[in-house]
């Protein structure tokens, strides 16, 4: 992340993290599954279209990696690569119970806790395909169920 994009972080001025609509969100470390992944944000993106927004967490990935994963969206997709830094909390209970960083595994899906506080969120591993709208899409949506 450059500078300004920490900044913006730090300071709550992000313009992605600040909006309302509801976000679909994966998270990718660095494993051999970076065409699941493409394949899941062309999936999605096709599916939802403009009705929500989407944001790629990775972990230990390239710029020129998460670049490839992006191309295969049909819209804008927001890339956050992703460090222990950003849940310090999170990250210190785990080195206290001595796992270090790069087998934080499960855990990395709340790094950060939330990309967009004001909106519902679903969060989904890298290898997650959505092939389809859910029955309890229009309710998440609309803000009854926060977090999925």
């Amino acid at each position: 992340m450059d500078f300004m994009g920490r900044w913006h972080a730090l300071t709550g001025r992000d313009p992605f993290t600040q909006g309302a609509r509801p976000v679909i969100r994966w998270i990718k470390g660095d494993g051999l599954d970076d065409a699941v992944t493409a394949a899941a944000l062309a999936q999605a993106t096709r599916i939802f279209g403009t009705r929500v927004d989407y944001c790629l967490l990775t972990q230990g990935i390239s710029a020129e990696r998460a670049r490839w994963v992006l191309s295969h969206a049909n819209g804008p997709v927001d890339w956050r690569p992703i460090s222990a830094d950003d849940n310090a909390e999170l990250a210190r209970l785990l080195y206290a119970a001595g796992c270090p960083d790069e087998q934080f595994g499960y855990w990395w899906k709340w790094f950060p806790e939330r990309v967009r506080r004001r909106a519902p969120e679903w969060i989904l591993d890298g290898d997650m395909v959505l092939t389809g709208i859910p029955d309890w899409f229009e309710p998440w949506a609309s803000g009854q169920d926060r977090v999925r």
